[in-house]
């Protein structure tokens, strides 16, 4: 479809269809006198009969008719309108005329079924939205790994440290056996020497108790011999016997 606004903004058009139901991306409306003084946006307003409207960016001089716009077989009213653009702000600066557009039944009977504009900018919606949450979900996923790499690193720490302190208890376990060892060696050694000594006082005992008997019988043996004794000066020998 062409469209010409002449120098009043009044339109003109080469025919009065703008598609079929059912149609998707198959019509092309190219535009021509649309430059107006003060307006740098241009948008073109489509009015159904029952009552819902739909502005479509015309800006670039030409515009794709989309399924959204062919949802049903009937009587479209169209107006372009021109826009002074300041940031998001529009400010209106010329209408066209309202001119008539027809939407005619699909040439294959039922359409398959079409989403309405509100589903199709919905659906966008709702990408946008997945495509952001995706973002922030990749986001939390790397923030969730470094924090993992972090706990295993703790763990590994943690691990050595705990082999390290198992490591020195084992140690002082063979230490301790050690000495335990030594310790009982040395008490038996003790007990064998306490042992000993007892032994060599109880001989010690035995041999006084022997001298001492032997001495009683040497005392009583002496008595029995003859006792011997000189006078000098009378050159006598006297022998006394015991009896």
């Amino acid at each position: 479809m062409q469209i010409t606004l002449n120098e009043k903004y009044s339109v003109m058009r080469n025919t009065t269809t703008l598609g079929y139901v059912g149609e998707t991306n198959a019509r092309t409306i190219t535009f021509s006198g649309l430059e107006t003084d003060g307006a740098q946006a241009y948008k073109m307003r489509f009015e159904y009969p029952d009552g819902i409207s739909y502005d479509v960016d015309i800006t670039s001089g030409t515009y794709t008719v989309d399924g959204s716009l062919l949802r049903a077989a009937c009587k479209v009213q169209a107006q372009i309108l021109a826009y002074a653009a300041d940031g998001e702000n529009y400010t209106l600066v010329k209408k066209s005329n309202v001119f008539d557009l027809n939407i005619k039944p699909s040439l294959e009977g039922e359409p398959a079924p079409i989403p309405t504009y509100e589903q199709a900018a919905g659906a966008l919606e709702k990408v946008l939205a997945a495509e952001k949450s995706s973002a922030e979900n990749a986001e939390k996923s790397a923030t969730a790994s470094n924090a993992a790499q972090a706990a295993q690193n703790a763990a590994e720490t943690a691990k050595s440290e705990v082999m390290e302190l198992a490591e020195s208890a084992v140690k002082a376990a063979e230490n301790a056996a050690q000495s335990e060892t030594v310790a009982k060696t040395s008490a038996d050694n003790a007990a064998g020497s306490a042992l000993t000594a007892e032994n060599s006082a109880s001989s010690a005992e035995t041999s006084a108790n022997q001298a001492e008997q032997y001495k009683s019988e040497m005392s009583e043996y002496m008595a029995l011999l003859p006792q011997f004794s000189y006078d000098s000066e009378t050159e006598t020998l006297t022998i006394t016997t015991a009896g």
